[in-house]
């Protein structure tokens, strides 16, 4: 043992009680002298310095760490012996399994009896670091895909808006919805959902470059930043994405399908705010989703012109509901293809807005649907509609559903209120309902709608043959009727394929004992092939326009016998 080593040995010998604190306190402790020789280490600092149990003391920190470690260690030694200050540092040591631990050493410098030594202590904090870790990755991770969030998109956004505006890369985020993912939750459970998700985010990952950031904005919509692509290589990306999409998903041992709408916005060089880039995309989002979802859309100006003209309608829409102002019912019969005899009428809205003149549904049953306004707006049709027809000599009265008001779980019990309310007979109403909207449907959904038939309430599908016919469909709805699509009566390149269709639905509602209607009807060559196609209802303009509540009494006899109802004759 070195002359320094025994020296210090006697002295703290002189007071077992100090040594023997000094050797079991809960944490490492080591000496060393001004050669940078251990001359003393306590239990826990023998363990994790010499594992082995071979003697050390004498030895230097080149018997136990790398060389070019050794050279910072004996730095901070010299800083601290000349200067008497203590240091504190962050080290990455390999600990005595051979594994990177991270330690916290402190130096301080120790005299007896004019001898100057270095006291270092150190602390194991490699499990706080992990946990601190994991915290960081989860406070930037999303749980469930581990893809970025929304926090960490939004801190690369700002990194990036914080350059000069001439250093800023060329930068677009898009972000995704996926269209139809509520219907996978409804029918195949959320767990489903949640590995459909997952799936999603690997394929959309797959599509990134490896400077892009690919996150998870939280439910169904997801994020991409992407970094030097041209618009043509974004328009190629988007139609990647909406491909990977596009494809089905195995999920619980079932197929799954989905689709996707996208916006998309640059960066600009002279925007420096992050909100704004992600308004704009969301706006893009917005409006591909407006135009019928499954394609994408990229930011314009226009676009927020558009946005301001759909908020100032949908404000004015509220007003008119309110204010019960504006709105009206109009209606157009639908006749019997035997004898031309008005067996129904289908109510149709149409509002007078004090600041654009007439509008039709066209113009803003959108913007109910989107404001969430149609809600109420469907309750004011259906109230007015049965108020208008409790007294005509109709078959029935058809009314059109909204997918937002079939969502309602309390839509059931509004259609029920009402017709209670102004004393309409169940069995007298049709609720028209799109085929697109029943196949994603929710069982919640179909359920209402089975317990208004149960209640009398007929339901019929509306332009049937639209690309979404099921069996199924005919199966669990039990319809009343099926409307054609006007797609199968407008003039069409092969008039054969038409007629095979149309005479096929027709006798499959014949089977079924299902009317069959043709709408759109406008023109005598059409109404001939309907009639010999078999269909049994008609409508469209061949035979009448909308027209006002106070013109239909004209058209139907005055005694409520619907049996007697008046005939609409050959336009």
């Amino acid at each position: 043992m070195a002359f320094s080593s025994f020296l210090l040995m006697t002295m703290l010998n002189n007071d077992d009680f100090y040594l023997a604190a000094l050797r079991a306190l809960p944490f490492p402790v080591l000496i060393k002298d001004d050669q940078h020789r251990y001359v003393f280490a306590n239990d826990l600092a023998s363990q994790y310095l010499d594992p082995g149990k071979a003697p050390f003391l004498g030895k230097t920190d080149l018997e136990f760490f790398p060389a070019d470690h050794v050279r910072g260690y004996w730095e901070i030694d010299r800083l601290v012996l000349q200067s008497g200050q203590t240091s504190e540092n962050e080290e990455i040591v390999i600990g005595p399994d051979g594994q990177p631990q991270t330690v916290i050493t402190r130096k301080s410098r120790l005299e007896i009896d004019g001898q100057h030594y270095i006291l270092l202590t150190f602390h194991d904090i490699t499990l706080l670091r992990q946990i601190e870790q994991q915290v960081r990755h989860l406070a930037s991770h999303d749980g469930l895909t581990g893809l970025a969030n929304r926090s960490q998109l939004y801190e690369q956004l700002h990194q990036f808006t914080a350059w000069p505006p001439e250093r800023r890369p060329d930068m677009a985020l898009l972000l995704i919805d996926l269209d139809g993912f509520k219907h996978v939750n409804d029918s195949l459970g959320h767990q489903a959902g949640d590995a459909l998700l997952q799936a999603f985010g690997q394929r959309l990952g797959e599509q990134a470059g490896p400077e892009d950031l690919v996150a998870r904005m939280g439910g169904d919509e997801f994020a991409l930043l992407i970094h030097g692509r041209d618009e043509a290589a974004l328009n190629s990306l988007c139609r990647q994405i909406l491909e990977a999409a596009a494809r089905p998903f195995s999920v619980m041992g079932a197929h799954a399908f989905v689709g996707a709408s996208i916006g998309v916005s640059w960066l600009e060089k002279d925007e420096p705010v992050v909100s704004e880039m992600i308004r704009r995309t969301d706006l893009a989002l917005y409006e591909a989703k407006h135009q019928g979802k499954g394609g994408y859309v990229f930011y314009s100006r226009a676009l927020d012109t558009s946005l301001t003209y759909r908020r100032q309608l949908e404000s004015e829409l509220a007003s008119a509901l309110a204010k019960n102002a504006g709105l009206r019912c109009v209606y157009q019969p639908l006749v019997s293809s035997q004898d031309r005899r008005i067996v129904g009428l289908e109510a149709l809205v149409r509002w007078h807005s004090e600041t654009r003149g007439d509008l039709g549904p066209d113009q803003f049953i959108p913007v109910a649907e989107s404001s969430g306004l149609i809600i109420r707006l469907g309750e004011w049709i259906l109230r007015q509609a049965c108020r208008d027809a409790r007294d005509w000599a109709i078959e029935f009265l058809a009314v059109n559903i909204s997918p937002v008001q079939l969502r309602d779980s309390c839509f059931a019990d509004r259609v029920l209120a009402i017709l209670d309310q102004e004393q309409f007979p169940a069995g007298r109403l049709e609720l028209e309902i799109s085929e697109a909207v029943l196949v994603n449907a929710s069982e919640a959904s179909l359920q209402q709608l089975g317990r208004l038939r149960e209640a009398g309430v007929n339901l019929s599908l509306d332009d049937f043959g639209s690309g979404y016919s099921s069996l199924r469909l005919l199966r669990q709805l039990e319809p009343h009727m099926i409307k054609i699509d006007r797609a199968f009566i407008q003039p069409a390149a092969d008039a054969r394929i038409s007629t095979v269709i149309v005479e096929g639905l027709a006798r499959l509602g014949a089977s079924l004992g299902i009317s069959v209607v043709a709408k759109g009807v406008e023109q005598p060559e059409q109404c001939s092939f309907m009639v010999k196609a078999g269909c049994t209802g008609l409508q469209g303009f061949y035979f009448s326009r909308p027209m006002e509540a106070g013109e239909i009494p004209a058209l139907l006899p005055a005694d409520p016998d619907i049996s007697q109802n008046a005939r609409v004759p050959d336009s």
